[in-house]
Protein backbone atom coordinates (compact mmCIF):
# COMPACT_ATOMS: atom_id res chain seq x y z
CA UNK A 1 0.00 0.00 0.00
CA UNK A 2 1.27 3.46 -0.88
CA UNK A 3 1.95 5.94 1.91
CA UNK A 4 -0.13 9.14 1.85
CA UNK A 5 1.10 11.96 -0.39
CA UNK A 6 3.76 14.15 1.24
CA UNK A 7 2.97 17.52 2.74
CA UNK A 8 5.40 20.41 2.61
CA UNK A 9 6.02 23.29 4.97
CA UNK A 10 7.85 25.31 2.32
CA UNK A 11 6.08 26.59 -0.81
CA UNK A 12 9.22 26.09 -2.87
CA UNK A 13 9.35 22.36 -2.05
CA UNK A 14 5.67 21.98 -2.89
CA UNK A 15 6.19 23.74 -6.23
CA UNK A 16 9.15 21.51 -7.08
CA UNK A 17 7.16 18.39 -6.23
CA UNK A 18 4.25 19.52 -8.42
CA UNK A 19 6.64 20.39 -11.25
CA UNK A 20 8.13 16.90 -11.09
CA UNK A 21 4.68 15.28 -11.21
CA UNK A 22 3.68 17.42 -14.20
CA UNK A 23 6.95 16.63 -15.96
CA UNK A 24 6.51 12.92 -15.22
CA UNK A 25 3.05 12.97 -16.81
CA UNK A 26 4.47 14.54 -19.97
CA UNK A 27 7.50 12.26 -20.25
CA UNK A 28 5.67 9.02 -19.47
CA UNK A 29 3.00 10.02 -22.01
CA UNK A 30 5.59 10.65 -24.72
CA UNK A 31 7.99 7.75 -24.08
CA UNK A 32 6.04 5.14 -22.13
CA UNK A 33 7.10 3.64 -18.83
CA UNK A 34 10.03 1.48 -19.92
CA UNK A 35 11.79 4.12 -22.02
CA UNK A 36 11.49 6.85 -19.38
CA UNK A 37 14.34 7.42 -16.94
CA UNK A 38 14.54 9.66 -13.90
CA UNK A 39 17.04 12.10 -15.52
CA UNK A 40 14.47 12.63 -18.31
CA UNK A 41 11.83 13.61 -15.76
CA UNK A 42 14.20 15.87 -13.84
CA UNK A 43 15.29 17.63 -17.04
CA UNK A 44 11.66 18.15 -18.09
CA UNK A 45 10.94 19.70 -14.69
CA UNK A 46 14.02 21.93 -14.87
CA UNK A 47 15.72 20.42 -11.81
CA UNK A 48 18.71 18.17 -11.20
CA UNK A 49 18.40 14.41 -10.92
CA UNK A 50 19.62 14.73 -7.35
CA UNK A 51 16.72 17.06 -6.58
CA UNK A 52 14.30 14.46 -7.92
CA UNK A 53 15.69 11.87 -5.52
CA UNK A 54 14.94 14.15 -2.58
CA UNK A 55 11.25 13.54 -3.30
CA UNK A 56 11.12 10.08 -4.87
CA UNK A 57 12.93 6.79 -4.30
CA UNK A 58 13.06 5.71 -7.94
CA UNK A 59 11.22 5.84 -11.27
CA UNK A 60 8.43 3.56 -10.08
CA UNK A 61 7.79 5.82 -7.09
CA UNK A 62 7.54 8.83 -9.41
CA UNK A 63 5.12 6.93 -11.63
CA UNK A 64 2.89 5.84 -8.76
CA UNK A 65 2.68 9.34 -7.29
CA UNK A 66 2.04 10.80 -10.74
CA UNK A 67 -0.78 8.28 -11.30
CA UNK A 68 -2.31 9.10 -7.92
CA UNK A 69 -2.19 12.81 -8.73
CA UNK A 70 -3.60 12.29 -12.23
CA UNK A 71 -6.45 10.09 -10.96
CA UNK A 72 -7.26 12.57 -8.20
CA UNK A 73 -7.73 15.31 -10.76
CA UNK A 74 -9.98 13.03 -12.82
CA UNK A 75 -12.10 12.10 -9.80
CA UNK A 76 -12.57 15.75 -8.91
CA UNK A 77 -13.73 16.52 -12.44
CA UNK A 78 -16.17 13.60 -12.52
CA UNK A 79 -17.58 14.47 -9.10
CA UNK A 80 -18.09 18.11 -10.09
CA UNK A 81 -19.65 17.45 -13.49
CA UNK A 82 -21.85 14.56 -12.34
CA UNK A 83 -23.00 15.98 -9.01
CA UNK A 84 -26.66 14.80 -8.67
CA UNK A 85 -27.63 18.27 -7.43
CA UNK A 86 -26.76 19.69 -10.85
CA UNK A 87 -29.29 17.37 -12.50
CA UNK A 88 -32.34 18.20 -10.37
CA UNK A 89 -35.27 18.44 -12.77
CA UNK A 90 -33.19 17.22 -15.71
CA UNK A 91 -34.67 14.62 -18.06
CA UNK A 92 -32.92 11.28 -17.48
CA UNK A 93 -31.83 10.76 -21.08
CA UNK A 94 -30.15 14.17 -21.16
CA UNK A 95 -28.32 13.30 -17.94
CA UNK A 96 -27.10 10.04 -19.49
CA UNK A 97 -25.75 11.97 -22.46
CA UNK A 98 -23.77 14.08 -20.00
CA UNK A 99 -22.34 10.95 -18.37
CA UNK A 100 -21.09 9.77 -21.76
CA UNK A 101 -19.58 13.17 -22.58
CA UNK A 102 -17.82 13.41 -19.20
CA UNK A 103 -16.22 9.96 -19.42
CA UNK A 104 -15.28 10.40 -23.09
CA UNK A 105 -13.68 13.78 -22.32
CA UNK A 106 -11.76 12.36 -19.38
CA UNK A 107 -10.20 9.59 -21.47
CA UNK A 108 -9.54 11.72 -24.55
CA UNK A 109 -7.94 14.61 -22.65
CA UNK A 110 -4.91 12.57 -21.61
CA UNK A 111 -5.15 9.61 -23.98
CA UNK A 112 -1.37 8.88 -24.20
CA UNK A 113 -1.05 8.94 -20.41
CA UNK A 114 -4.20 6.84 -20.04
CA UNK A 115 -2.65 4.25 -22.37
CA UNK A 116 0.46 3.98 -20.19
CA UNK A 117 -1.56 3.93 -16.97
CA UNK A 118 -4.05 1.28 -18.14
CA UNK A 119 -1.22 -0.97 -19.32
CA UNK A 120 0.59 -0.61 -15.99
CA UNK A 121 -2.60 -1.38 -14.05
CA UNK A 122 -2.65 -4.85 -15.62
CA UNK A 123 0.80 -5.78 -14.30
CA UNK A 124 1.56 -3.64 -11.24
CA UNK A 125 -0.55 -4.37 -8.12
CA UNK A 126 -0.09 -0.85 -6.72
CA UNK A 127 -1.22 0.78 -9.96
CA UNK A 128 -4.13 -1.66 -10.11
CA UNK A 129 -5.13 -0.68 -6.57
CA UNK A 130 -5.02 3.02 -7.47
CA UNK A 131 -7.16 2.37 -10.53
CA UNK A 132 -9.67 0.30 -8.55
CA UNK A 133 -9.98 2.99 -5.88
CA UNK A 134 -10.48 5.78 -8.41
CA UNK A 135 -13.05 3.82 -10.39
CA UNK A 136 -14.92 2.94 -7.19
CA UNK A 137 -15.24 6.64 -6.30
CA UNK A 138 -16.39 7.54 -9.81
CA UNK A 139 -18.87 4.66 -9.68
CA UNK A 140 -20.29 5.90 -6.39
CA UNK A 141 -20.86 9.32 -7.97
CA UNK A 142 -22.55 7.68 -10.94
CA UNK A 143 -24.70 5.46 -8.69
CA UNK A 144 -25.89 8.51 -6.75
CA UNK A 145 -26.84 10.19 -10.00
CA UNK A 146 -28.73 7.13 -11.27
CA UNK A 147 -30.49 6.73 -7.93
CA UNK A 148 -31.64 10.35 -8.06
CA UNK A 149 -32.91 10.20 -11.66
CA UNK A 150 -34.23 6.67 -12.22
CA UNK A 151 -37.04 5.09 -10.16
CA UNK A 152 -36.11 2.02 -8.13
CA UNK A 153 -38.93 0.17 -9.86
CA UNK A 154 -36.87 0.36 -13.04
CA UNK A 155 -33.39 0.07 -11.54
CA UNK A 156 -33.46 -1.75 -8.19
CA UNK A 157 -29.69 -1.44 -7.71
CA UNK A 158 -28.15 1.89 -8.79
CA UNK A 159 -24.76 0.49 -7.76
CA UNK A 160 -25.03 -2.45 -10.18
CA UNK A 161 -26.32 -0.15 -12.92
CA UNK A 162 -23.43 2.25 -12.31
CA UNK A 163 -20.93 -0.58 -12.73
CA UNK A 164 -22.45 -1.64 -16.05
CA UNK A 165 -22.66 1.94 -17.37
CA UNK A 166 -19.15 2.82 -16.21
CA UNK A 167 -17.43 -0.20 -17.74
CA UNK A 168 -19.35 0.00 -21.02
CA UNK A 169 -18.76 3.74 -21.44
CA UNK A 170 -15.11 3.61 -20.38
CA UNK A 171 -14.28 0.77 -22.76
CA UNK A 172 -15.95 2.52 -25.69
CA UNK A 173 -14.19 5.77 -24.75
CA UNK A 174 -10.84 3.92 -24.76
CA UNK A 175 -11.56 2.64 -28.26
CA UNK A 176 -12.56 6.09 -29.50
CA UNK A 177 -9.41 7.66 -28.04
CA UNK A 178 -7.28 4.91 -29.64
CA UNK A 179 -6.05 3.80 -26.23
CA UNK A 180 -7.09 0.35 -27.34
CA UNK A 181 -7.17 -0.80 -30.99
CA UNK A 182 -9.93 1.02 -32.84
CA UNK A 183 -12.53 -1.35 -34.23
CA UNK A 184 -13.27 0.78 -37.27
CA UNK A 185 -12.51 4.18 -38.72
CA UNK A 186 -15.83 4.37 -40.58
CA UNK A 187 -17.99 5.06 -37.51
CA UNK A 188 -18.08 8.62 -36.20
CA UNK A 189 -17.77 9.52 -32.55
CA UNK A 190 -21.19 11.13 -32.79
CA UNK A 191 -22.80 7.89 -33.99
CA UNK A 192 -20.97 5.85 -31.36
CA UNK A 193 -22.17 8.16 -28.59
CA UNK A 194 -25.73 7.99 -29.95
CA UNK A 195 -25.65 4.19 -29.99
CA UNK A 196 -24.25 4.07 -26.47
CA UNK A 197 -26.92 6.49 -25.26
CA UNK A 198 -29.67 4.38 -26.85
CA UNK A 199 -28.31 1.26 -25.15
CA UNK A 200 -28.15 2.98 -21.76
CA UNK A 201 -31.65 4.43 -22.12
CA UNK A 202 -33.13 1.04 -22.95
CA UNK A 203 -31.36 -0.50 -19.98
CA UNK A 204 -32.12 2.19 -17.40
CA UNK A 205 -35.50 3.48 -18.53
CA UNK A 206 -37.24 0.45 -20.03
CA UNK A 207 -39.67 -1.81 -18.16
CA UNK A 208 -38.19 -4.61 -15.98
CA UNK A 209 -36.70 -7.49 -17.95
CA UNK A 210 -38.60 -10.72 -18.45
CA UNK A 211 -38.29 -12.93 -15.41
CA UNK A 212 -37.48 -9.98 -13.15
CA UNK A 213 -39.59 -9.34 -10.08
CA UNK A 214 -42.86 -7.87 -11.31
CA UNK A 215 -41.97 -8.51 -14.97
CA UNK A 216 -44.03 -10.42 -17.56
CA UNK A 217 -42.69 -13.84 -16.56
CA UNK A 218 -43.47 -13.26 -12.89
CA UNK A 219 -46.99 -12.10 -13.74
CA UNK A 220 -47.66 -15.20 -15.83
CA UNK A 221 -46.47 -17.39 -12.97
CA UNK A 222 -48.74 -15.55 -10.54
CA UNK A 223 -51.77 -15.99 -12.83
CA UNK A 224 -50.96 -19.69 -13.16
Amino acid sequence: MLPPPPSFKQQRAARTYEALLDAAARVFSERGYDATQTPDIAAAAGVSTGALYRYFRDKRHVFLEMVRHYLGQGRAEVAARLDPVRFAGTEARAAMATVIDVLFDLVAKDAPLTRVFVAASLTDPDVAALRASAEAEDRATLAAMIGALVPRALVPSPEAAALVVQVATFEVALERARVRPRATTRVSDRDVKAALLDMMARYLLAAPARGAKGGPAAKRKKRG
